[in-house]
């Protein structure tokens, strides 16, 4: 069995004004930075022989926390960058909708899959591409554990693609939470999602 570790990043100041970020070069923030940590103590005991990040600096510097127990050297992949958002990076979902009404329609009423953001790629190009790096990590690790740092729409339309539930149901798993940890296992032709948006590891809110 192979075993891949799902991460999304920790938060972000657009994570929390609620903007969309694409492939902007953001960084973590202050409770993004906490949320790092207190990741990499949950997967401190954990056996991993691999560790894999987006290049985006917020998913660097999430796996550079986690790699702090773990001492390896840090993939970097370019198929686990985040959708590219084209012209609709920064935008808030209200803007979206006002500034882009004809492709929120299509997003929101079709299949999002081929839907492509204006100036970017479409959901079902990005998962294609992560799905492709994933199969090439998970041919380097058979029977071992590695650990992907990823972002929001890859880690879900990843999940898609090893359940093979079509891009129109991916609402339907609800909010990824930042800092979370989802699991796939992978047995022969066989792929689990043995967990899924495990955020127990981070301090309650108050």
């Amino acid at each position: 069995m192979m075993r891949l570790i799902l991460i999304r990043h920790g938060e972000t100041d657009c994570n929390r004004r609620k903007r969309l970020q694409g492939q902007s070069p953001i960084e973590l923030n202050a409770a993004g930075r906490k949320q790092a940590e207190a990741l990499a103590l949950a997967l401190r005991e954990e056996k991993i022989d691999a560790i894999y990040s987006s290049p985006l600096s917020r998913g660097l510097e999430t796996a550079q926390a986690i790699n702090r127990f773990h001492q390896l050297a840090i993939g970097i992949e370019e198929g686990l960058q985040e959708l590219d958002v084209g012209d609709l990076d920064g935008l808030t979902i209200e803007e979206l909708k006002s500034q882009y009404s004809s492709f929120w329609q299509k997003w929101t009423s079709d299949d999002p899959g081929p839907t492509k953001c204006p100036g970017g790629e479409s959901l079902g190009q990005a998962q294609q591409r992560a799905w492709d790096t994933i199969q090439e990590i998970k041919g380097r690790h058979r029977h071992q554990v590695a650990v992907a740092v990823s972002h929001y729409f890859i880690i879900m339309s990843t999940i898609c693609k090893a359940l093979r539930i079509d891009l129109s149901h991916m609402r339907r798993f609800g909010p990824l939470n930042t800092s979370a940890i989802s699991i796939l296992d992978f047995r022969d032709n066989v792929i689990t999602l043995t967990l899924f948006n495990d955020t127990c590891h981070l301090p309650r809110k108050t």
